[in-house]
């Protein structure tokens, strides 16, 4: 099942908000999404800030888990296929020719991926993202608001309800 957020009352996907949720981040870890857009089965996704690579996610497991080995398979495969439905919404964005995931695990001890849309117009494109990389540089406030937009909509359309939450 996947939740949008958006405002109170605005139409998500054809799915009216009707309740007000706000994300929190890891009990454990701390661990927080900047921007987020949509609650999966077993994770969140939201925008990272990132203007090489607009539309960009990270996909947090919900539960605090620090290695990928110590997670449980089941979960893992729910995880899985979270990842495959932003997958799914990055290759509907116009020009998304492909879309790499990453998952890391060097700086934050919390179990994510990094789901990056590619196209052919990437400085590097045909590359891994950090190889050849433009210097990190964020988006203009106008194109976080439209990266949001479609990538909530994205959701709504994709996933398996059109329920919708707010942040």
């Amino acid at each position: 099942m996947t939740h949008v957020w958006g405002q109170a009352g605005e139409n998500v996907g054809g799915g009216l908000i009707r309740t007000e949720q706000r994300l929190t981040g890891c009990s454990t870890c701390g661990f927080t999404l900047w921007t987020p857009v949509a609650a999966l089965s077993v994770s969140q996704a939201g925008l990272y800030d990132d203007a090489r690579f607009p539309g960009r996610l990270i996909v947090s497991l919900n539960e605090h888990v620090e290695h990928f080995d110590q997670a449980d398979p089941h979960l893992l495969a729910s995880f899985m296929s979270d990842l495959q439905e932003a997958s799914l919404v990055l290759r509907k964005m116009a020009n998304v020719e492909r879309v790499n995931i990453a998952m890391l695990g060097n700086k934050e001890p919390h179990l994510h991926a990094h789901v990056i849309p590619r196209r052919v117009e990437d400085d590097n494109y045909g590359l891994s993202p950090w190889e050849n990389a433009a210097p990190h540089s964020r988006l203009t406030s106008a194109d976080q608001t439209i990266f949001v937009d479609l990538l909530k909509h994205g959701f709504a359309e994709v996933g398996r309800s059109t329920q919708a939450i707010t942040s």
